[in-house]
């Protein structure tokens, strides 16, 4: 069984997570495993339907009571790891799984390998092509254990699903009995609006230092 955590802004489904979850698919493909989400966020009805084309077979919806709660929501998922036996966990690269990841770690025990770039050649042991030395190089790692967790760079990870797929899930809602441990409240998100988080922008163009200013950008 696979899991993957589906993250949303503003009842959208972010497109690291949809790369995640096209992470999934491939695995499922490949080796016959059974896919189940979850989201701790809103999330629009139209956005759901989307999650068709990728072959979860249920989708887990955590209460609002753990939203951005870092803590909380790594508990829950470890619980439904444990109901569902999840062997395999699912990532993206985004700030919030980086924060979750170390907890789910810790946790469940697993093992984790991050900045994935390929699916599993092989699960028996797993062995994985990631990124590393700041995406100067890539290695193939490998992971013993049967129990992991993925973390996928969804800035290299080519999207492979089947946009035909007339799958049906299951809609299970999870309430929450943890209430996070950390004594703060988060009363307002601001963010800048005239920029792209890098991790979820379409296209991304770099120069190097030689270009200096945008005066030298003939585009």
């Amino acid at each position: 069984m696979i899991l993957t955590f589906i993250e949303t802004e503003n009842g959208l489904i972010k497109k690291s997570s949809f790369t995640a979850a096209s992470y999934c698919y491939e695995l499922k493909e490949k080796f016959n495993y059974a896919v189940i989400g979850v989201i701790s966020n809103k999330i629009e009805e139209t956005e759901t339907n989307k999650l068709n084309d990728f072959g979860i077979s249920k989708l887990y919806k955590v209460d609002n009571g753990c939203q951005n709660q870092f803590d909380s929501i790594s508990r829950c998922i470890a619980d439904i790891v444990k109901k569902e036996s999840v062997k395999i966990i699912i990532l993206s690269d985004t700030y919030n799984s980086k924060y979750i990841l170390p907890m789910l770690t810790a946790n469940l025990n697993y093992s984790s390998i991050s900045n994935a770039i390929e699916v599993p050649k092989s699960i028996s042991p797993f062995l994985i092509k990631r990124n590393a030395f700041s995406g100067k190089a890539f290695e193939n790692a490998e992971c013993t254990d049967q129990n992991i967790i993925i973390s996928v760079n969804t800035s290299i990870y080519k999207s492979k699903y089947n946009n035909n797929n007339n799958n049906n899930f299951e809609i299970v809602n999870y309430n929450t009995q943890y209430n996070n441990d950390i004594d703060f409240e988060i009363v307002d998100v601001q963010k800048e609006t005239n920029k792209i988080n890098l991790r979820d922008a379409e296209i991304v163009v770099s120069g190097g230092r030689g270009l200096k200013g945008p005066e030298n950008w003939k585009m």
